[in-house]
C-alpha cells in the first residue's frame, strides 16, 4: 500500500452502518477523533457552563468517547496517553468535560504536499469544502466556454406573432409577415445552405427587397406610360 498522499473523509461516515460495529479498533478510534473535531471555532453549553472549542478540538467527555467506541473509560484514558506520547493529541480538563486538541490538525485537513500534485501539467486539483474536484486545463476550459457560446448562439425559430409584430414595427404589413413566416418555415429556416442566424435581420432584408421591387415596378410602369 502506498504511504504517499492523503484522502478526504466525509463526516457522514460517522453515521454510516459500517461505523456502528463495536468495539472500535485504535485506527478507527483515531479516525473518529478527526471526524469529531471542530472545523471552526464555536462555543458549547455543557452543564450550564459555556466552553469554547477552536478548530481541531473536541469537547467530548471520556465517557462520551467510551460510549462511541464501545470501550471502558479506562481504555479511553490508556489510548489517549498513547496518542499524547506520540504527540498526536493533547488533552486538558476544563471542569465539566475534557478538551481534546489534535496536534497539527491542518496536516489532516488543509495542507497540500508536493507529492500530492498531479505530475501531468494538463490536470489540476481544486479543493472544495464538501468534495475534491478534478478540473481540466485552461485549453479545455476555453473549449467549454466556446461550446457555451455556440449553444447561446443557436438559432431559435420565432413565432408568427413575433414576426407580425416586427413587420408592423417596420411599417410593413401582416400579409408580408405571414409570407415571410411560411416561406422560411417551409425551408426549415435555412438561408441557402446555412441555418438562419438572425431572423430579425432577415426580416429587414425581406422588407428592403420588397421596397426595391416595388420601386422597380413603379419605374417600369412609368416607362411604359
Amino acid at each position: 500500500m502506498s504511504d504517499i498522499g492523503w484522502i478526504s473523509i466525509h463526516r457522514k461516515l460517522g453515521k454510516h452502518w459500517i461505523w456502528e460495529g463495536k468495539p472500535f479498533s485504535y485506527g478507527q478510534a483515531w479516525i473518529d477523533i478527526l471526524l469529531e473535531c471542530n472545523h471552526s471555532k464555536h462555543k458549547i453549553l455543557i452543564k450550564k457552563s459555556l466552553v469554547t472549542a477552536t478548530r481541531g478540538q473536541s469537547l467530548n467527555s471520556l465517557k462520551t468517547w467510551a460510549t462511541r467506541w464501545g470501550w471502558s473509560v479506562r481504555n479511553v484514558r490508556t489510548f489517549f496517553k498513547l496518542l499524547i506520547k506520540d504527540k498526536m493529541i493533547d488533552t486538558q480538563s476544563v471542569g465539566v468535560t475534557t478538551r481534546l486538541t489534535v496536534c497539527n490538525y491542518s496536516e489532516y485537513q488543509d495542507k497540500r504536499h508536493a507529492s500530492d500534485t498531479q505530475p501531468v501539467p494538463q490536470v489540476t486539483r481544486t479543493r472544495h469544502a464538501s468534495d475534491t474536484q478534478v478540473t481540466t486545463n485552461n485549453n479545455d476550459n476555453n473549449g467549454n466556454n466556446d461550446n457555451n457560446v455556440n449553444k447561446s448562439k443557436r438559432f431559435t425559430p420565432p413565432s408568427l406573432d413575433e414576426i407580425i409584430a416586427l413587420f408592423i414595427e417596420k411599417q410593413s404589413t401582416k400579409i408580408e409577415a405571414e409570407k415571410f413566416f411560411y416561406f422560411y418555415e417551409s425551408k426549415n429556416w435555412m438561408v441557402g445552405k446555412n441555418k438562419m442566424k438572425s431572423w430579425k435581420a432577415s426580416v429587414g432584408g425581406w422588407i428592403a427587397r420588397n421596397k426595391s421591387e416595388e420601386t422597380a415596378s413603379v419605374g417600369y410602369k412609368s416607362t411604359l406610360e
